[in-house]
């Protein structure tokens, strides 16, 4: 099983309860711990760039607002990165439905809606 699909599992596996995208991002990298798979929370990318979460080469982005376009645009940013190896983006929009790669490289998009 590749990484992309073991850190999504991962998250997918956890129940959350939060307010807002910064409780949401610290319970999924707390699940991501919960399931061995170690995770750095902020990374900068570049000086225009900062994903919420890299997990194993994979780069995780929260996204509880925010237009499908913007949205889009972002993580297209992210794919241009080398240490990005694959992308999740962790949503509770049904608009945040996104294609299943980016710059080249594969894109899994975790619900939270049928969660």
């Amino acid at each position: 099983m590749t990484a992309l699909l073991t850190i999504a599992i991962a998250i997918r596996a956890y129940s959350y309860r939060y307010a807002n995208e910064t409780e949401l991002q610290e319970q999924i990298a707390e699940a991501l711990e919960r399931a061995g798979i170690p995770a750095v929370r902020e990374v900068i990318l570049s000086p225009r760039d900062r994903i919420d979460l890299l997990a194993q080469g994979v780069g995780i982005e929260v996204k509880v607002a925010g237009r499908q376009r913007d949205v889009l645009g972002q993580l297209e940013r992210y794919a241009a990165h080398d240490e990005i190896e694959a992308l999740i983006l962790v949503t509770n929009r049904a608009r945040h439905m996104m294609p299943d790669a980016i710059g080249g490289k594969p894109l899994e998009t975790v619900s939270l809606i049928c969660l």
